[in-house]
């Protein structure tokens, strides 16, 4: 099998296949890339509009009654995340502040205690959701 066939080969096994049925039919590993540049490339007004958004869910996020902590958590990082990967990040403390707040009244106490406890400054988003607030 020639460089270039085992290139493509192994394009094809790191993409999803939904992907792969995009750039199947390519025949080079540069054909592959920029077909799938063309694919995932967003103008200016699209990433706004998907910062607009991914803001307007940050703002809006809360725990529902009911969510497992652990549930609350996944969401806020996938939001978090997503602002991350638009270049619209937020301080660790501000980020902490915005999960104490987000919580049902059965974790309030809880909420509380944790705030007192670390005064907020020295945690992390990342040590709040190891500790899931234990």
């Amino acid at each position: 099998m020639e460089l270039n066939a085992k290139a493509i080969n192994m394009m094809h096994c790191a993409i999803s296949v939904d992907e792969y049925w995009k750039v199947s039919r390519c025949k080079t590993v540069k054909e592959i890339w920029e077909k799938l540049q063309v694919t995932h490339e967003c103008t200016k007004q699209v990433k706004e509009t998907m910062i607009d958004m991914l803001q307007k869910e940050y703002e809006i996020f809360f725990m529902k009654d009911g969510e497992i902590i652990d549930e609350m958590f996944e969401k806020f990082s996938i939001i978090i995340n997503s602002l991350d990967v638009m270049k619209m990040t937020h301080i660790e403390q501000t980020l902490v502040k915005k999960v104490l707040r987000s919580l049902t009244k059965e974790w309030e106490i809880k909420a509380t205690m944790v705030a007192k406890r670390n005064n907020l400054s020295p945690l992390s988003y990342d040590e709040l959701r190891r500790k899931r607030l234990a």
